[in-house]
């Protein structure tokens, strides 16, 4: 519905719920295709933080990158309309998890960034 209605950016909970977005591969193959951002919130905001690193994150996302390209999207363009953000709900966070969460979204971004070249 978010990508019918002709916005830039669609931000969604990818660590949780990642895999939903290739449900619709003719709407984000068009919402890509005419410029638009998926914003992947794939650094958990909830005590899963504690067990994740940009490492592991960094696994998860590529996945459901793959899972995306299969539907016949390109990677690259998949990759480099990428947005990398936090769940949801940091605001409600400890201070020294809210820390983290802003420090891995940091260290994913800049990894992603180096392993797609931009």
């Amino acid at each position: 519905i978010l990508i019918d209605a002709g916005v830039d950016i669609v931000n969604f909970d990818a660590f949780e719920f990642g895999t939903t977005i290739a449900m619709y591969p003719e709407a984000v193959s068009q919402h890509l295709n005419n410029g638009g951002m998926l914003a992947w919130g794939v650094v958990p905001t909830s005590p899963a933080i504690r067990d994740n690193d940009a490492e592991s994150l960094k696994l998860h996302l590529e996945a459901m990158i793959e899972n995306l390209a299969a539907t016949g999207i390109d990677k690259q363009l998949i990759a480099r309309q990428a947005l990398i953000t936090p769940s949801c709900g940091t605001g409600s966070m400890d201070a020294a998890d809210a820390e983290r969460v802003f420090a891995v979204t940091k260290a994913l971004s800049e990894s992603m960034r180096r392993a797609y070249g931009f």
